[in-house]
């Protein structure tokens, strides 16, 4: 629902990867957040960097939120190196084909 209705929170997973495998990833990750802010009943979130600290089992989960937010941004840094992998030329691209036609045929 959040990602339906774009809670700014989100932003601190970054956008989503485009593909289906590394989206579900991200997904998950985007859950430990949601997970975070219903078991304390954080009502209205900007970042999970605001509000205080209420216990040290508070404090440990949300390091646990920052990690998941971490790697989430990397699956969008993992699936764009990966699209730019796929346009750039293989290495037989870059060279001309060596023309085989030695002439006519006797």
């Amino acid at each position: 629902m959040a990602i339906e209705h774009g809670d700014t929170w989100l932003r601190d997973f970054g956008n989503p990867p485009s593909t289906d495998h590394l989206y579900d990833e991200w997904l998950l990750e985007v859950v430990t957040g949601a997970a975070y802010l219903d078991r304390w009943a954080i009502d209205c979130p900007d970042t999970f960097l605001n509000g205080a600290i209420v216990s040290n089992d508070q404090e440990s989960q949300r390091t646990r939120v920052f990690r998941a937010a971490q790697r989430a941004k990397a699956f969008k840094m993992t699936a764009d190196a990966t699209a730019m992998q796929s346009c750039a030329p293989s290495i037989t691209e870059l060279f001309e084909q060596p023309n085989l036609d030695s002439g006519p045929d006797l």
